[in-house]
């Protein structure tokens, strides 16, 4: 997800640009010109600065609401991927008695093993 998103989220959660930087490890003159070049990057205000913090214009809450809602799409397609690796990254195990080796088993695994060659067989 992009990083200035990631940053807005945290801003519009403080309602603070010092406390969001903090959290995030940034300094806060780099967290507020980081907001700047999004509200630039979008034409529009997102917060309005005060001296206790920010508020959200209209098109910041806006912003928020579809903000999170990528950045819960963007976790949730992580969480896929590496469930994906996982699940091809685990090698097959099939145990079985010679009745079924023979006829049935053994030329299942060997076009299996010539249409990946790169797999592990044991």
């Amino acid at each position: 997800m992009d990083k200035h998103l990631r940053q807005f989220i945290a801003v519009a959660t403080h309602k603070n640009v010092s406390l969001a930087a903090r959290q995030m490890g940034l300094s806060q003159p780099t967290l507020t010109h980081n907001m700047k070049k999004l509200e630039e990057s979008l034409g529009t205000t997102l917060l309005v600065r005060h001296a206790g913090g920010v508020t959200l214009t209209a098109a910041g809450e806006l912003l928020l609401a579809q903000a999170r809602m990528m950045q819960r799409i963007y976790d949730d397609t992580l969480r896929q991927l590496a469930t994906l690796r996982e699940r091809t990254a685990r090698p097959l195990n099939v145990g079985t008695g010679h009745a079924w080796w023979q006829p049935v088993l053994q030329p299942v695994t060997a076009r299996y093993q010539q249409a990946n060659p790169s797999r592990e067989f044991r």
